[in-house]
């Protein structure tokens, strides 16, 4: 649960992401959010994009679990 009431974050938020490769190996990437965006974007953005991207496959008839890199989010205008 992130509260997006308050638009401004208080510092840059950096976040890590770690999954297995291909090879099996175990990686790290790191990346920051910066302040020039509010909360609510940073946590809405990505959401809309992910729904966007899913009622595109129900339209299509695919149902089931998917990953993430599977359901890639879509722009949301």
């Amino acid at each position: 649960i992130v509260d997006t009431r308050n638009p401004k974050k208080p510092l840059s938020t950096n976040v890590q992401v770690t999954g297995r490769t291909f090879e099996g190996k175990i990686s790290t990437h790191t990346f920051t959010l910066g302040d020039e965006t509010s909360m609510a974007a940073n946590v809405c953005g990505p959401a809309f994009g992910y729904l966007k991207a899913g009622v595109a496959l129900y339209q299509r008839g695919l149902y089931g679990l998917f990953t993430a890199a599977e359901v890639m989010p879509q722009f949301v205008r």
